[in-house]
Parts: structure tokens; sequence; C-alpha cells
């Protein structure tokens, strides 16, 4: 926001550009609002009450993108191909979902035993994270990979702290959004090739 990319066009695709124009859009939806853990004085907490746009304009800006699909569910099952990122028994203690009763975003890592064995943290919980990847039902096309604009349903991963039970964190669950959905347990990554 302070390097001026809710102003800069340039980041944006098209669609995203012209509805953050429509809106007003300058900052995340809730950022700074009482009851949500978003902005300045919540630097550990990941961002949220961004739309898919939002978190594409901020991965070219930062010269990263957003993981497909694919690549999200790889990292959090491991080599090992686990059910979570922590091994195949489901662990209530090891993320920040409906269980833990926080029932909003905690800090990143707050939850260690979560952590994938390279050592990535909240993958599951916490908050759903946008991939680059159009939605589709399995089995589908590799370029569906890829992150082309227009108003396409998108792919979430991870799990939030809303979803209650070891079937919507497993790192296969699979959720979707229309790319200008904007909610408070919806946030993303960054990945660098």
């Amino acid at each position: 926001m302070a390097a001026g990319g809710y102003q800069n066009a340039e980041y944006w695709f098209a669609e995203g550009w012209s509805h953050r124009q429509e809106e007003s859009w300058h900052q995340p939806a809730f950022w700074g609002e009482a009851g949500y853990r978003s902005g300045l004085d919540f630097p550990q907490h990941p961002v949220v009450g961004v739309c898919w746009y939002e978190a594409m304009a901020y991965a070219r800006w930062a010269s990263c993108r957003l993981p497909s699909e694919a690549e999200w569910e790889a990292a959090a099952r491991g080599a090992k191909g686990n059910t979570w990122p922590w091994g195949n028994d489901w662990q209530a203690d090891s993320a920040n979902t409906a269980e833990a009763k926080h029932l909003n975003t905690t800090p990143v890592g707050m939850y260690p035993l979560g952590a994938t064995e390279t050592g990535l943290l909240d993958l599951i919980g916490n908050v759903f994270e946008w991939t680059a990847s159009m939605y589709q039902t399995y089995p589908y096309r590799a370029e569906h990979h890829v992150s082309t604009g227009g108003v396409i349903e998108r792919s979430l991963r991870g799990c939030s702290f809303n979803h209650k039970g070891s079937y919507f964190s497993r790192a296969a669950y699979r959720f979707h959004s229309g790319p200008f959905t904007r909610h408070s347990d919806i946030g993303f990554r960054v990945a660098r090739s």
C-alpha cells in the first residue's frame, strides 16, 4: 500500500483494476477495523480481506507469484504425501482451526507442530489461501494452473480458523470462490520459481 500498489494499474489484471476503481479500494477489507486482526497493529498475522486480484497484484509488485493449486498441495503434503503437513494423524493442536477456539487469525508460526518437514508453517489453519489456479473439477489440464485474468472461480487451499474437523483441514481439501471475494478468513502466500 505504501509503495502505491493500489494506484498502479501495471500490477493488476484489467478486471481487477476496473473493480478496484469502481469500489474505491485503497487497502484490504477489514484493515485496521476493530475485531479483525488485520492492519499495522498485527504485523505477524496473515493479511486478510484481499481478493484474488489484490493477491496477484501484490505478488507482481513483490516479483513473486501465487503458487498453483498443485504446487500448494505438493508443499503441504511433502515428499511422503502426508494427509496433513505434519503427518497422517489428525492433531487439533497443530493448526488454528475452529477446534482452537480463537475464531480469528493468530500470529504466523504460533503452531510449530503444524510445520511441514521442510519448515513451512500455517499451510493448514489460520486462513484459506488463494492459488493462481482456476477452480476446475479433477482431473484437469495443466494450463488451468496458469495465472490468467478473467472473472473465473479460483482455487483456495489451507482451511481457516472458521472451519472445524479433520475433513476440511486435509492438505487435499479444495475450496473455491469468485476472484472478487474479500473475506476475513481468506489470505494468500507467495512463491518464487
